[in-house]
């Protein structure tokens, strides 16, 4: 008898295995690691979502889900940032001035309650967005080019002139017909393509939403339409009218929502791009650290959002991958000029040894003295793996237009920080000291990590200098953030476009969403910011936006921590890339497969 070679192996690694004991070397070479929920995705993460309304929400939890339940009219080209395709518009035109854009919207394309989309859902969805127009979500983005404002508020809801004047212009500049969508711009805006792409101007199907109670639209053979609207501006989450429910286009649909525990989204098996391979995605809401990694480990979850300053424990783990992408994300904190008085975070409410007043950060000293203070490198490394730079501020970031290498910034320097304390309220605050309170929630160590760094940074300048750190939970924290309660606040983000105007109009302009809650303004930042957009000039662009680098190093209302490298993790039996694009909020399930 004789054996073919891969016998005669397969019985030497037998003999070698039994002769030493080695029965899990045998294992290991021959066993078959089992793919866990074939068909289902389990992807798991951190916090909440408090809705699912596509125009209301900015938290990348929620837009995560949007992106995968809603299809916009155009969307980025595989990797690129400032190129686009076509997605629920089949084709679109620009008027040589720059002002008109015509959109042909694709036909046949079915919403998830059985509707075809129409050019009206369109037309439906972007006047429902800026008419919304939730303080600080993303409204203003298509607001200010085609009406001239940056939110509808700019008015006064009491003078019905102006509420009907303004009705009118929306209507008008956002027109459709029984093919096509027409946008009349009030000036040309080169980032409008990446403005449409992003999840605040999904498409919803215009009936489903008006017979859930949303706005009914308006409507040129009544009147009463164009003085009515405001009666939807800036609604409380609690009063959307379809708060937890979706209908969109896109690949996935919502099935079901476990509040604080899962949402699950089911294959569409009507999608116009065809069915995608993955029947269900779960997402699961943990908090824990420990759990969200086990789940990885053992392949409970496919894959995980994970904090830079984890990344070293998943690095190498069996049966785990990861992708790593340069992105314009970047993590900062905003100081609040004008803390409610009823904060529960300000102690005393007064320069006093035992809190701070409302104003304390109106006090530029007191910006600077901080932003001196701060080990930046320290942070970096410790809190985010090494992994990103750190920016000037907010819109002078690497890989967007017109980045300055050489703006002027703040580095930890202890002996200037000494200097503008001392400087602080003519001395006073360096005498008595001060004390406050920063809060920060579950699953989001980057932040615990800083805020004790600058806890430690700051109390290591003078003894009378106390900064007590409180975890709370989300809701809460969202509360005392509205209330205007917070002393300090970080955060991380991406620009919503690939233009520093975003993240200069967001961070610095009055008129923007931090701004506002801040109470910071600077008018010859208002005025730069608006002509930066303004200008076609590539070459005067670039001035302008070093002006404003100057700009904001002179006043410091903020401070940028870092530009961030991420990584995205999960199990090799998953097929393909879901975060391939630097400017998506969270993964894109379409295209995915799970094999074995």
């Amino acid at each position: 008898m004789q054996f073919s070679k891969l016998q005669i192996a397969i019985i030497l690694v037998i003999i070698i295995a039994g002769a030493s004991g080695g029965y899990l070397i045998y294992q290991n070479i021959f066993r078959r690691i089992e793919v866990k929920n074939p068909g289902i995705i389990v992807y798991a993460r951190p916090g909440e979502p408090l809705s699912f309304d596509p125009a209301y929400e900015t938290w990348y939890g929620v837009r995560e889900i949007v992106q995968n339940v809603y299809e916009t009219l155009v969307f980025y080209d595989g990797t690129r940032t400032d190129k686009f395709v076509p997605l629920l518009a089949e084709s679109w035109w620009v008027s040589d001035d720059g002002l008109t854009w015509v959109f042909k919207i694709r036909s046949g394309v079915k919403f998830h309650n059985g509707e075809i989309l129409k050019p009206e859902d369109v037309e439906y969805s972007l006047e429902r967005c800026i008419i919304q127009d939730r303080a600080g979500a993303r409204a203003f983005l298509l607001t200010y080019p085609l009406t001239g404002i940056s939110t509808v508020r700019a008015i006064n809801f009491n003078d019905i002139e102006k509420v009907r004047e303004l009705g009118r212009t929306i209507d008008n500049a956002i027109e459709s017909n029984s093919t096509h969508v027409i946008l009349r711009l009030k000036f040309p805006y080169p980032p409008m393509l990446s403005v449409l792409c992003q999840s605040w101007f999904s498409v919803m199907n215009k009936k489903w939403c008006i017979e859930k109670g949303d706005w009914p639209g308006f409507n040129k053979s009544d009147p009463k339409t164009y003085e009515t609207w405001p009666q939807w501006n800036n609604p409380p989450r609690e009063k959307l009218p379809h708060r937890f429910e979706m209908c969109g286009t896109g690949p996935f649909m919502l099935e079901s929502y476990q509040p604080a525990t899962q949402t699950v989204l089911k294959r569409f098996d009507g999608y116009w791009r065809g069915p995608a391979k993955i029947e269900r995605i779960i997402i699961k809401y943990v908090q824990e650290w420990s759990t969200l990694k086990l789940m990885l480990q053992t392949g409970d979850a496919d894959m995980i959002l994970a904090s830079a300053s984890y990344y070293v424990e998943l690095t190498g783990m069996e049966g785990v991958t990861y992708f790593e992408i340069q992105t314009p994300l970047i993590w900062y904190i905003q100081f609040n000029f004008n803390i409610s008085s009823d904060s529960p975070f300000i102690g005393s409410g007064k320069l006093d040894g035992n809190g701070i007043p409302p104003d304390f950060f109106s006090n530029p000293d007191v910006r600077k003295a901080f932003a001196y203070a701060i080990n930046y490198d320290r942070i970096i490394k410790e809190g985010f793996s090494g992994l990103g730079q750190r920016p000037s501020n907010h819109f002078n970031l690497i890989g967007l237009p017109y980045y300055w290498a050489d703006a002027p910034m703040y580095k930890y320097n202890k002996t200037k920080a000494i200097e503008y304390f001392k400087k602080a309220y003519d001395g006073k605050l360096w005498e008595v000291g001060f004390k406050f309170t920063l809060y920060y929630t579950p699953g989001w160590p980057e932040v615990q990590f800083t805020y004790a760094a600058i806890k430690s940074d700051i109390e290591a300048l003078n003894p009378k200098f106390q900064i007590e750190l409180r975890q709370v939970e989300t809701a809460a924290a969202t509360q005392y953030f509205n209330a205007r309660q917070w002393v300090i606040a970080m955060d991380g983000r991406k620009p919503d476009m690939a233009d520093p105007h975003n993240h200069a109009f967001m961070f610095y302009a009055s008129t923007g969403v931090w701004p506002l809650y801040q109470r910071y303004s600077n008018p010859e930042i208002d005025k730069l910011v608006d002509e930066g957009v303004r200008t076609m000039d590539p070459k005067k662009r670039e001035q302008i936006y070093r002006r404003i680098c100057e700009l904001v190093f002179e006043d410091c209302p903020s401070l940028v921590l870092i530009q961030q490298t991420e990584r995205w993790y999960q199990r090799t039996w998953i097929k393909g890339n879901p975060y391939y694009n630097p400017m998506f909020v969270g993964p894109f399930f379409y295209g995915l497969e799970k094999g074995s």
